[in-house]
């Protein structure tokens, strides 16, 4: 049985009709709002997510001037193909709780991901230090949404 997004359910052994205020979990509908800090979390990420994968599709030259020379230039339109995606996700997925927790996992991946691989391969030269400030930003989103509550949803 489902209830309206941001109802409760009626408690155990509770008459039918039963709001189970005092004492139902807070079972919230695929459709229901996340909070405004979740959805702005996700909506910056998404939007940091574009507009750094867009860069070094829309130009090249000053892509390589912050982050060094690419021989594998189809590598980077690859990654940063996907990362517009991931961005794109994380945008249309702000507006409702379950979208949210999409953009959460897939921002919680992304950043994750992106972070290891800044902090493995700039020691190692193979990438340039500037990639430190990548890092820097992956650490950021990987732990603002860390910090960020999680709501239950109703996933029936």
């Amino acid at each position: 049985m489902t209830f309206p997004p941001g109802t409760r359910a009626p408690a155990r052994g509770a008459a039918p009709g039963a709001s189970g205020a005092e004492t139902g979990p807070v079972v919230l509908g695929a459709g229901a709002v996340p909070d405004r800090g979740t959805a702005a979390l996700a909506r910056a990420h998404g939007l940091f997510n574009v507009v750094g994968g867009l860069w070094p599709l829309l130009h090249m030259p000053s892509f390589e001037r912050v982050f060094g020379p690419k021989t594998d230039r189809w590598l980077v339109r690859t990654v940063a193909g996907l990362l517009v995606g991931v961005g794109w996700t994380q945008l249309r997925g702000a507006s409702t709780v379950a979208g949210a927790e999409q953009a959460r996992r897939v921002g919680r991946a992304t950043a994750a991901t992106l972070l290891a691989v800044d902090l493995v391969y700039v020691p190692k030269g193979r990438i340039s230090p500037t990639y430190l400030l990548d890092a820097a930003a992956e650490g950021f989103w990987l732990l603002a949404w860390l910090r960020r509550p999680r709501p239950r949803v109703d996933r029936r």
